[in-house]
């Protein structure tokens, strides 16, 4: 069966952004910031749909996705009089809603209808974060660091008379980190964090207790080259995009939904690293290797004669990787910038899952860019990214280029920048086509993105703010969704 078709589709986003620093006196600040965003994609489609290249039908469709979301923080910092000490306590609210609306009205190439669709899925997800740390220097070379984290989440997704999903996770952790010399040259930071997390859901409970040690030793050398080799684990959580259970068969050849019973993904990290500064010119470089239990991935299983795209903890994988980053100056005022990362894939499945790529394959990333300086208050700047095709244990993505540039001019007196940008311009899509292959089902997915744009811009400095350096919260024990599906974007084949 062969589904081409065309979708309308339109991308609005806006976002505001509020800020307060207020210092009480040399010792005490607080700081408060809130930004707002919103994003909304969909539109009308239609879809002619071919059987051993006969035309059996037509879907005229509709998609409405959209999302808002409220970050807030507020944030206390107090200094002593001896230089390094320092005490904090942060507060910070995240929410987010979700909807998700489709039709799909199916007919047989003469006008009968075959079958009509129509749902809708509203999910809500709020995160309250308290924190506090304290740094206490014993002397200049000895600095021990201590403290403790709240996380408390909700997710809600709503999805149809009686089917209500309603997941909350607490997480409560401690650390401590301590930093000294080793020798005059070798520098050593370690530390241990304890995290216990208590999860409830309609669809069971549960609990479990980790501990995430990291360790770093440092080498400087001649005051411009660092050697570093460092460790650490990391968790990684299934956020609501795929936990969330609202069954989407907005698309004719497949449905997707995700799975409330993902377990966290672990990884262990082991880096060394590489960096020197030399006449103005920076190198950064560094060998790694990773190794993840619990990996969370796509998963196409054939269920009753359709595809059911889910996700799944498909076993263990181990990654060994590369990273070079470079900075040039041919010129006083023309800078040339470059990275290339390469890194291998593999994964160690579960027996009771089969998929296409049972071997190792390397995914590599290049990015170049140029920058250039001219009298007047002119700037020209170009670049380009390369990504080599991207594997998961079912799929193949193919290769993707993409490029653009700039022109800007500073005006009134440098506190304006104007400024003319462009991105793909000579070709309108990005094609992505995707393969999935699993037992007893097969997929190949073009998704043609338009992507050429040009736009104006324009900034304007106020003032001379300066604003105190805080340890702000950052959650990023949340895996982001790299695979969302909806609507109709392009020909599937099956």
């Amino acid at each position: 069966m062969l589904q081409d078709g065309l979708s309308d589709w339109t991308r609005q986003a806006y976002n505001g952004s509020l800020g307060l620093d207020y210092d009480f006196n040399a010792y005490n600040n607080i700081s408060t910031n809130a930004k707002y965003t919103r994003f909304y994609n969909g539109g009308p489609g239609s879809s002619a749909i071919l059987s051993n290249n006969v035309a059996a039908g037509n879907i005229v469709s509709s998609t409405d996705m959209s999302n808002g979301n409220l970050d807030w923080n507020m944030d206390y910092k107090l200094t002593t009089k001896k230089p390094g000490e320092e005490f904090s306590v942060s507060g910070q609210l995240t929410t987010g809603k979700n909807t998700n609306e489709f039709v799909n009205d199916y007919k047989t190439a003469a006008g009968v209808p075959i079958s009509y669709l129509a749902s809708s899925n509203v999910g809500e997800n709020r995160e309250y974060t308290a924190q506090t740390d304290y740094i206490y220097p014993f002397s200049k070379t000895v600095t021990f660091e201590a403290g403790g984290k709240g996380i408390f989440r909700n997710i809600q997704s709503q999805y149809g008379s009686g089917k209500d999903f309603d997941y909350t996770q607490n997480v409560g952790a401690a650390y401590s980190t301590i930093a000294f010399n080793l020798t005059k040259k070798i520098q050593f930071k370690g530390g241990i964090r304890a995290e216990y997390t208590d999860i409830n859901s309609t669809v069971g409970k549960n609990d479990y207790f980790n501990l995430f040690p990291s360790a770093i030793l440092s080498q400087t050398i001649k005051g411009k080259t660092t050697l570093k080799l460092a460790y650490n684990r990391r968790v990684q959580r299934p956020s609501l995009a795929y936990l969330n259970p609202f069954l989407n068969a907005s698309n004719l050849s497949f449905d997707f939904q995700g799975n409330p019973d993902l377990a966290p993904e672990l990884s262990d990290n082991l880096e060394f690293g590489y960096s020197t500064y030399i006449k103005g010119s920076i190198i950064n470089a560094s060998i790694f290797y990773r190794n993840t239990q619990n990996i969370i991935e796509a998963l196409n299983k054939n269920v009753g004669g359709r595809i059911l795209s889910t996700y799944e903890n498909v076993g263990t994988t181990q990654s060994f990787g590369f990273n070079l980053f470079t900075s040039y100056n041919p010129l006083p005022k023309w800078t040339l910038m470059s990275n290339i990362a390469l890194n291998t894939y593999e994964v160690r499945s579960r027996p009771d899952i089969k998929g296409m790529n049972e071997g190792t394959f390397l995914n590599y990333n290049f990015f170049m860019r140029s920058a250039n300086t001219f009298k007047g208050g002119w700037n020209l700047e170009f670049f380009g990214v390369v990504n080599s095709p991207r594997y998961t244990f079912q799929s193949k993505t193919e290769p993707m280029f993409f490029y653009g540039g700039a022109v800007k001019k500073d005006i009134f007196n440098k506190k304006g920048t104007l400024g003319l940008n462009v991105l793909n311009p000579f070709k309108r899509d990005l094609h992505i086509e995707t393969v999935t292959q699993g037992e007893n089902n097969y997929q190949t997915q073009n998704i043609y993105y338009p992507l050429r744009s040009f736009g104006l811009n324009f900034s304007y400095k106020f003032g001379k703010l300066k604003f105190t350096e805080k340890k702000k919260i950052k959650n990023d024990d949340i895996k982001q969704d790299q695979n969302q599906q909806g609507g109709q974007m392009g020909g599937v084949q099956q």
